[in-house]
């Protein structure tokens, strides 16, 4: 009697143990209130966030795993508008983003995005897309002097501000024939009284002068009487802005030149550089051609259709003509027996 009681008290205890350990009671059931779920050893799990690896929907936050990595409805439904998307860029003839201003490189030509959401030829560039041509050709880049320009100054230091092709990383001046200086822009220069000579020199480095510019200035000194703005001199105080007929017209960038420059597009710059032209003709084409031969294929289908539902009409029909005929036949054969 002993031993009956301690083997089911040990029943008892086993029960407990099991239950105690399956604390939820439905595989795969999720309880949101707490954010767990019931995995396959009837036990509680937190549920996973996006991007964690997983097995089933259910151990999912987003409730879907896909790929053996968990991910949220909204991620799938932005994947498949993503692919309509490209799909309608696609027959539109969209063929990039005008906000993503890189070089997109096909060899070694390179291309911008313009403002028709086309690429726009921009030829070979030196330094990118892997093209460096021999002799240094410099007819891919341009750079640009802001100040000084050629016009009279009164100050005894003048502002060197210039700017260039993106690829140009090396800069460097001399003035009045002195020794070349490196310099990062914009700087300082200290002039001569008289005429001045300055020419700036850019490169893709510090052992190629891919390019070059002069300018030709004058630096007088002025009575501090006869400064003033209109006397054909720029003097301490003012600037292009505030005096353009001594001091030149201001220059914001090299936009507006005249010149589609090779970092330029009709995205970035439409007063210079013409706007090319969807490639979509044949897109277009394509599409109706598409559509037309879906509905034929359903035409076709159709028709094949309506012809066996037809045919299968036809020969029941003979059929119940060909067992009516064989019927009274037998009929009129028989003789009644009197």
């Amino acid at each position: 009697m002993k031993q009956n009681f301690l083997l089911f008290s040990l029943l008892i205890i086993l029960l407990v143990c099991v239950v105690a350990a399956e604390d939820c009671d439905i595989i795969g059931k999720v309880d949101y209130a707490t954010n767990t779920y019931c995995d396959l050893n009837m036990t509680s799990q937190t549920l996973k966030l996006n991007d964690t690896e997983c097995w089933n929907n259910y151990e999912c936050i987003g409730g879907s795993c896909a790929e053996g990595v968990c991910q949220g409805k909204l991620d799938e439904l932005a994947e498949s508008n993503s692919l309509f998307a490209e799909i309608f860029a696609f027959i539109s003839g969209k063929e990039c983003n005008p906000e993503n201003t890189s070089y997109h490189c096909e060899g070694e030509v390179a291309y911008l995005c313009g403002a028709n959401w086309v690429w726009e030829d921009k030829g070979k560039i030196s330094g990118e897309c892997g093209y460096s041509p021999s002799g240094g050709s410099s007819s891919n880049y341009n750079i640009l002097i802001y100040s000084p320009i050629n016009i009279t100054y009164s100050t005894s230091s003048v502002s060197l501000k210039v700017s260039g092709t993106s690829s140009l990383h090396y800069w460097a001046y001399t003035l009045n024939g002195g020794t070349k200086i490196n310099f990062v822009p914009n700087v300082t220069i200290t002039p001569r009284q008289g005429v001045n000579t300055l020419v700036v020199y850019s490169g893709r480095s510090a052992s190629t002068s891919d390019v070059s510019k002069t300018v030709i200035f004058n630096l007088v000194s002025v009575a501090p009487a006869s400064s003033y703005c209109g006397n054909n001199i720029c003097d301490s105080g003012e600037s292009c802005s505030s005096c353009s007929g001594d001091c030149g017209a201001c220059v914001v960038d090299n936009c507006g030149n005249d010149v589609c420059d090779v970092d330029e597009s009709s995205a970035t710059c439409p007063e210079d550089c013409p706007a090319a032209k969807p490639k979509n003709g044949w897109r277009i084409f394509a599409l109706v051609f598409l559509i037309f031969l879906i509905l034929a294929i359903i035409a076709i289908v159709t028709i094949i259709i309506i012809m066996r539902i037809k045919k299968k009409r036809a020969q029941q029909a003979n059929a119940s003509k060909n067992s009516s005929q064989r019927t009274n036949s037998g009929n009129v054969g028989v003789n009644p027996q009197r």
